[in-house]
């Protein structure tokens, strides 16, 4: 598979997206994390984590706050640096080895 260069067609992907019919709302979780840096998603809220009926995957929830909450920094990505990029960045040396056997 090829991915373009802006993630266009990853991100118009069913899986790049949580749709809550029942709460009305879509949760780009994949844009933030390839895409949206260490900018605000969203404002007065803070992820509270441990059992809770109400989440989605039963471990956390966002509750009101003074607080904004962001992507964790160690997963926080923009268009050029990114978990993709930079996991292509960390297997680029065994990427050339390995074509340098394929080709050489």
């Amino acid at each position: 598979m090829v991915v373009s260069i802006d993630y266009a067609d990853v991100l118009s992907s069913d899986d790049a997206l949580v749709i809550d019919n029942l709460r009305g709302y879509n949760l780009p979780w994949l844009e933030w994390l390839l895409l949206e840096g260490n900018k605000i998603i969203v404002r007065k809220q803070q992820v509270e984590f441990g059992p809770n009926i109400a989440s989605r995957t039963g471990n956390a929830i966002m509750r009101p706050s003074n607080k904004s909450w962001r992507v964790p920094s160690e997963f926080a990505g923009t268009i050029t640096n990114n978990w993709i990029t930079r996991a292509i960045d960390n297997s680029e040396s065994q990427i050339y080895d390995l074509l340098d056997r394929i080709f050489v």
